[in-house]
């Protein structure tokens, strides 16, 4: 155990990674002990498909970006040889997404192994999270719709999580008391610890309840920082960015694009700094940042300078900007 600002967490070095193994253990037990469980058709199909697990599952989520980024990420996520589950949360492309997961499905030697998670419902951004409370695999790798990744990114992390367990993402964000020492680590060629990453998440599956054990505070941004904050907080868990290897498979290069929809906007900024408040609400006081000089209601057109220095004027404190 350690004293963080919000209170004590558990050392990362008490942290037993979890996998099916535990549920599959139960079963197993209850066999043992009431044949009725032995024999029990669902049972015994269920924990056999446990054993049978791949060791990852990517998750994508697909709202108004171009449907060509759908098309190069479900290849490359079947190039890794794991499952692929896209989820559709009240988009208005979203006959078109289909529309290319069923050709892929159809044609694609790999395309059984991904599963389409649909609803006219808008879940916001947190609700891939949810999704992949429902996986069975012992990693997960959540990624944004604008994001490349090549067909060996689940072993590149899995190299690296053997060697320090630990959320893994490409570009990452650090804290600090001035311009200097606050910003963006971006793609760095060995692992870096940062208070966050954005774009994708890869981490143990049964770390995500962590995540639901504070509300967040809106459903528009900062699934980011909340991961990072409840890890941190729940389980002892750091967070490192780290860039991708090359590999010269053809389906780790593929065109990715954008639209309007950013969080790199002053509104953005301003309700992500409001965020951080919220985080630390029942921890760690904040509440002088709000006095440091800078303005941070929602709209402020104050610069990014101007709002990291007002959310990480305390170094006794991590970074969720």
């Amino acid at each position: 155990m350690r004293w963080a600002a919000w209170g004590w967490i558990p050392s990362s070095s008490a942290l037993v990674p979890l996998s099916n193994s535990s549920e599959v253990t139960l079963i197993d037990d209850c066999a043992r002990r009431t044949p009725a469980c032995s024999s029990h058709p669902r049972l015994v199909r269920y924990a056999d498909e446990l054993r049978n697990q791949p060791h990852a599952t990517i998750v994508l989520n697909h709202w108004r970006r171009p449907v060509e980024n759908l098309r190069g990420q479900l290849r490359a996520g079947l190039a890794n040889g794991v499952p692929v589950w896209v989820c559709i949360f009240g988009s208005p492309h979203a006959d078109e997404y289909v529309e290319e997961i069923r050709h892929v499905q159809a044609e694609h030697p790999s395309g059984h192994l991904v599963r389409l998670v649909f609803s006219d419902v808008d879940l916001g951004v947190q609700g891939r999270f949810q999704v992949a409370l429902g996986v069975k695999t012992r990693f997960i790798y959540i990624v944004d719709d604008d994001v490349i990744f090549p067909a060996t990114a689940i072993e590149q992390y899995e190299q690296h999580f053997e060697r320090q367990l630990g959320i893994y993402g490409v570009n990452g964000h650090v804290r600090g008391a001035s311009e200097e020492k606050a910003g963006w680590v971006e793609g760095p060629a060995k692992p870096v610890r940062v208070d966050y990453v954005c774009g994708g998440w890869f981490l143990e599956a049964a770390w995500l309840h962590a995540f639901f054990r504070e509300p967040r505070g809106t459903t528009v941004t900062g699934e980011d920082m909340h991961l990072s904050y409840t890890a941190r907080k729940y389980l002892g868990v750091e967070t490192y960015a780290v860039r991708f290897k090359r590999d010269t498979h053809p389906e780790s290069s593929y065109p990715v694009l954008g639209t309007e929809e950013t969080t790199t906007t002053p509104a953005m900024f301003a309700l992500r700094s409001d965020l951080v408040h919220d985080c630390h609400s029942s921890g760690g006081s904040v509440r002088n940042a709000r006095s440091a000089g800078c303005g941070i209601a929602a709209g402020s057109q104050r610069d990014l300078h101007c709002h990291i220095m007002c959310v990480h004027a305390y170094r006794d404190l991590p970074s969720y900007v």
